[in-house]
């Protein structure tokens, strides 16, 4: 009866154990950087370190790239890596924001949390020093409108986009 009561005590502290997964928010902000055409990625403990698994995404547009992701409570290293390969990652991280000379970035995750934003490097949010410039589509709903020729649009913002005033 004891080992009964044992194996039972030791199933729901593994049951319990497993429940403890927290979701965390990893925020990454490329305001100064070349974005690389594989975009952003995490790579860590959390994931088997894969720098191509888990890549971060800008649905808003103000890079400041993101993830959420499910992770067991826990102490856990990590790297971001503009791009999908080893050799794409930080390698010059403070050592404010890293495990004592392991050059990778720490996380305890104790709860549901957002790490970040924090700069490509750094341990701060970068410090915009560049215009932003985020494509723009225009629409016109021209469905009521008899169109015989050519529909143009016009603004100040031809030469800032390189183009020439038509």
């Amino acid at each position: 009866m004891r080992n009964l009561y044992l194996l039972l005590l030791a199933g729901l502290t593994l049951i319990a154990s497993e429940a403890q997964a927290f979701n965390v928010t990893f925020q990454l902000d490329l305001n100064n950087s070349a974005i690389s055409p594989m975009g952003p990625h995490i790579a860590g403990a959390f994931q088997g370190w894969d720098p191509s698994a888990t890549a971060l995404t800008d649905d808003n547009c103000d890079f400041i790239y993101e993830v959420t992701l499910d992770i067991a409570a826990g102490d856990y290293e990590f790297k971001f890596v503009n791009g999908n390969a080893w050799g794409s990652d930080e390698t010059q991280i403070p050592a404010a924001c890293t495990v004592a000379g392991g050059g990778n970035r720490i996380i305890s995750v104790t709860g549901d949390q957002v790490y970040g934003p924090v700069c490509f490097n750094d341990c701060a949010p970068c410090i915009s020093t560049m215009p932003i410039s985020v494509p723009v589509t225009l629409r016109v709903d021209m469905s009521l409108e008899t169109v015989t020729d050519v529909v143009s649009v016009a603004g100040s913002f031809q030469a800032a986009a390189g183009l020439g005033a038509d």
